[in-house]
């Protein structure tokens, strides 16, 4: 039991990376952009997935293509967020 809690005590969380120099709007919005590109690739799976289940069905086919599609959308949005706003902070620094 007393491994346990000495392995414990040495797990410590400080919070998300935050590059250097990098304000604290610039990593609150890289950390946003970020979780949309998670979720995105969430819904590209769950597209795909669609899309292999329902197979034999057009309609269905058609709106699990268009999912992905705009998920793959969300993602290029998401990357290009990021760069913009690294951007921005590596000009006005």
């Amino acid at each position: 039991m007393n491994i346990l809690s000495n392995f414990a005590q040495t797990l410590t969380y400080s919070g998300p990376k935050v590059a250097d120099g990098e304000t604290g709007t610039a990593a609150i919005m890289t950390l946003v952009f970020g979780a949309l590109g998670a979720i995105s690739v969430i819904v590209i799976i769950l597209a795909g997935l669609q899309l292999i289940i329902n197979g034999d069905n057009p309609q269905a086919v058609a709106k699990a293509k268009n999912t992905i599609i705009y998920a793959a959308i969300g993602i290029a949005v998401a990357l290009s967020a990021i760069a913009i706003v690294q951007l921005v902070v590596w000009v006005l620094a």
